[in-house]
């Protein structure tokens, strides 16, 4: 620091004020002056037009997937069931643990963990 007439040092200045690389940035204007164009039409045009029903409120008031999940459940049981009973009625007639797993496409290992 120098000092000035007085005698005094002079007191430090301030590095000039640099604007940051972002603030007159080509792009980044371009991309403002679009956000400011859609937020302008979006003020005039409030609401966006629904050409369908909300999908949530639909399933709220019909239960329709519910009802869908409750059928796939009760589906499966018996399912399980006429698998079950299939497997039990070939043994019965005869057929090997072999035989059963190539016509369900099966291991025989794993018939033999869920049967005997």
């Amino acid at each position: 620091m120098a000092p000035d007439e007085s005698g005094m040092p002079e007191p430090p200045q301030p590095p000039q004020s640099r604007q940051p690389w972002w603030a007159n940035h080509p792009d980044l204007e371009e991309m403002r002056r679009r956000t400011l164009e859609e937020l302008e039409c979006g003020a005039r045009d409030p609401r966006p037009a629904v050409d369908e029903p909300d999908p949530v409120i639909t399933e709220i008031m019909s239960g329709e997937c519910r009802r869908g999940l409750h059928s796939a459940r009760d589906d499966l049981d018996r399912a399980r069931e006429n698998y079950d009973g299939a497997i039990r009625a070939a043994r019965t007639a005869g057929y090997s643990w072999g035989d059963i797993a190539r016509i369900l496409g099966v291991s025989k290992q794993s018939l033999h963990r869920r049967y005997r």
